[in-house]
């Protein structure tokens, strides 16, 4: 299984790419909602398309959470977390600064690294795992919408300790 999951994934390699390009080329700020919310947009699709049901915690000033699950997580389960908001507050950063990969290897933009290189990982693993049949546990995702603040403008902190 291992061999067939790393195969996977390094055949993924354009996609995996071109996923973390799209993620880091969005604003999304803390303070930017909108944008936030569309990154939670994006990566639920992503999601979805690979058999997970998805569903998204609404907070009114900030970022939303996003929740994902495969298999019944109401018992032991791969738990994935992180956040789709960034520290890049500036409304056209990712056009003054966007992904960006130099001749050394080494890529550039806003939240490249935090985190949202972290999150294309996370959901290629999830996929490589589903791909090859994984049934051990189930897998769930939750991806906060403003991690950078302290989840001070809303409740995604309970919301996270609750799930």
């Amino acid at each position: 299984m291992q061999e067939k999951a790393f195969a996977i994934i390094d055949q993924s390699h354009e996609q995996m790419l071109k996923l973390w390009s799209d993620l880091v080329n969005m604003d999304s700020g803390t303070t930017y909602k909108a944008g936030v919310d569309a990154v939670a947009d994006r990566i639920e699709a992503e999601l979805k398309a690979i058999g997970f049901k998805t569903r998204q915690v609404v907070a009114e000033k900030a970022g939303n959470t996003l929740i994902a699950e495969y298999g019944d997580c109401s018992k032991d389960f791969i738990f994935f977390t992180g956040h789709m908001d960034t520290v890049f507050n500036n409304p056209g950063e990712t056009i003054r600064r966007p992904f960006t990969i130099d001749e050394n290897g080494k890529v550039t933009g806003p939240g490249c690294l935090d985190m949202k290189g972290g999150v294309v990982i996370g959901i290629w693993v999830g996929r490589a795992l589903k791909a090859c049949g994984w049934s051990d546990r189930p897998i769930r995702y939750i991806l906060s919408g403003d991690e950078e603040v302290g989840h001070y403008k809303s409740t995604n902190a309970k919301e996270i300790l609750e799930e």
